[in-house]
């Protein structure tokens, strides 16, 4: 009897301690409310139908031939895309710090269009994009976003 019960208390002291903190999901989606708070910092507060963009765009993980963004005769591989009114789209089978720091380019992306009208598709609007700085947009919420399970 002392055995079986050393042994369970053996088993017990190896078992893996269940975890406190639980799982981060969805963390292409989330990454919007870092994007939306780094657009705001540079920009000012975006109109009250921008600020819930992340409840009206899926993100979806799509192979390379079913990103709907590719540009025409180009060999560019398109990692994600910014479909208004429908969804953004992440090329699968990247790693989920890959996938966050997309989503948060696409983010930067949908607010362009839901602020101006212009999503800025060649990256022409310089004070968005990464290349200009850590004061721009899209550092400011990669650094913030929480890197997890993308979907």
């Amino acid at each position: 009897m002392r055995r079986v019960l050393l042994l369970a208390l053996l088993a017990m002291a190896c078992a893996p301690a269940p975890s406190d903190e639980p799982a981060i999901t969805a963390a292409c989606v989330r990454s919007f409310r870092p994007t939306l708070a780094a657009w705001e910092s540079v920009h000012g507060r975006v109109p009250e139908d921008c600020a819930y963009l992340d409840a009206e765009l899926d993100v979806q993980l799509a192979s390379e031939d079913e990103i709907p963004c590719a540009p025409e005769a180009s060999t560019e591989l398109v990692v994600g895309c910014m479909v208004p009114g429908d969804a953004i789209y992440l090329l699968e089978g990247r790693d989920d710090v890959q996938l966050v720091d997309t989503s948060v380019h696409e983010w930067v992306h949908a607010l362009a269009h839901c602020v101006d009208g212009d999503a800025d598709r060649y990256h022409l609007r310089g004070e968005l994009w990464a290349q200009y700085g850590p004061e721009s947009v899209e550092l400011q919420a990669q650094a913030s976003a929480e890197i997890g399970e993308c979907l």
